[in-house]
């Protein structure tokens, strides 16, 4: 996976899995994830994390859950 990125989304967005994807509800509308797409994927009582490509962040429009905290500092 190249330039792989953390993703943190609300766990109540969560929606439901198929072998092949997961679903979300993000602003009304339904974003499914290929798992063959993600890795590291975790859960905890408030939220889901998972590492992806910049590309399906940006494909599927989920900038406003990269998770800052694991960005690389430049000093």
């Amino acid at each position: 996976m190249e330039n792989p990125t953390k993703i943190t989304i609300p766990k109540n967005s969560y929606r439901k899995e198929t072998d092949l994807a997961y679903c979300f509800e993000i602003e009304g509308q339904s974003v499914w994830i290929p798992k063959s797409q993600i890795r590291d994927y975790e859960e905890n009582s408030d939220e889901i994390s998972f590492w992806c490509p910049k590309w399906l962040i940006v494909n599927k429009d989920l900038q406003e859950f990269v998770d800052t905290s694991y960005m690389p500092s430049l000093f």
